[in-house]
């Protein structure tokens, strides 16, 4: 373990990767104005949880048909989440499926949340969180910290109540954790297929626009996304093509300078800035420096300013 941490990166030396240091100064800005809100994917939530492309593919193995799990496979290459999932439940069955989905995503593995990222965030948002992870590793990490959500959403029904809680919670930065696409315990909430995503994300639909909503009012810090277009991050992008907001992601840089150049391409024409950090960091202990150096300077100012 030691060994590890001797070999972990420093922020001296993120910050002078690429415009990492102008990003990172303006993150900080904004998260000491609450202007930020994190935006939560399943990377971190590993390694408690596996990622949503690698469950599909280790279910899948639960066909009696033998060519099942490649064609899988395929789909989760080809970026085919939703229709991977679809297939899955076709070919399983739904009592087969929603089983192997609790097992694999209990409350029950969750034991210590100490030494991963996620643990860092009640230091500095104490606002709204938005998520796409359907465990509860975040009610854990912000009940451990003394910061219990006031309110946890699934968005299951289609009610101008529900658009209105989650808009004005995300303008007034209320304490609210938004699962957008459901939660492990409540089946019914669950958006995992294909058939699912296009119900929900439907032009006109409540959850579609208190999305929308969301999204033109704040600023976002990716954490955890592949950002690889999926329905969210295409809704994002239509959104910021209008509102011209800015977000942040901490990604890993690709070694090849023109595998690079594409990825920052693909984030600027999402109005996303990027943190890199060095694609030798396999285990993304760079997340955990970025987000206790931002927690010291944003909680700084805090006591400066008492």
């Amino acid at each position: 373990k030691s060994k590890e941490e001797y070999k972990m990166i420093k922020i001296s030396e993120i910050l002078e990767i690429g415009s990492n240091k102008k990003y990172i100064d303006n993150l900080i800005k904004e998260c000491k104005k609450e202007n930020i809100i994190p935006f939560i994917g399943a990377g971190m939530s590993v390694p408690i949880y596996e990622l949503w492309g690698d469950f599909l593919i280790d279910v899948s193995k639960k066909s009696f048909d033998s060519e099942f799990p490649k064609k899988i496979w395929k789909r989760i290459e080809a970026g085919e989440y939703e229709c991977a999932a679809s297939d899955v439940l076709e070919e399983l069955g739904e009592g087969e499926f929603y089983s192997a989905l609790t097992d694999a995503f209990s409350k029950e593995k969750i034991k210590t949340v100490k030494n991963m990222a996620v643990n860092l965030l009640p230091d500095i948002f104490h606002g709204f969180v938005i998520t796409t992870n359907y465990d509860r590793i975040l009610e854990k990490v912000y009940r451990d910290n003394n910061n219990s959500f006031e309110e946890v959403s699934y968005h299951i029904d289609e009610s101008d109540r529900m658009n209105e809680l989650w808009t004005r919670g995300n303008a007034e930065n209320r304490h609210y954790l938004f699962k957008i696409h459901g939660d492990i315990e409540t089946e019914r909430s669950l958006v995992l297929t294909e058939e699912k995503y296009k119900e929900k994300y439907a032009p006109g639909t409540i959850f579609r626009i208190a999305l929308e909503t969301i999204f033109r009012n704040k600023s976002f810090l990716f954490l955890g996304c592949s950002l690889k277009g999926d329905r969210t991050i295409q809704l994002y992008k239509e959104i910021q093509k209008e509102y011209k907001l800015y977000g942040y992601d901490f990604v890993q840089k690709p070694t090849d300078e023109k595998e690079a150049q594409k990825r920052a391409r693909e984030l600027s024409n999402m109005l996303i800035h990027p943190i890199w950090y060095p694609k030798t960091d396999v285990k993304h202990e760079s997340v955990k420096v970025l987000l206790r150096y931002i927690g010291k300077q944003v909680n700084q100012v805090k006591k400066n300013s008492k």
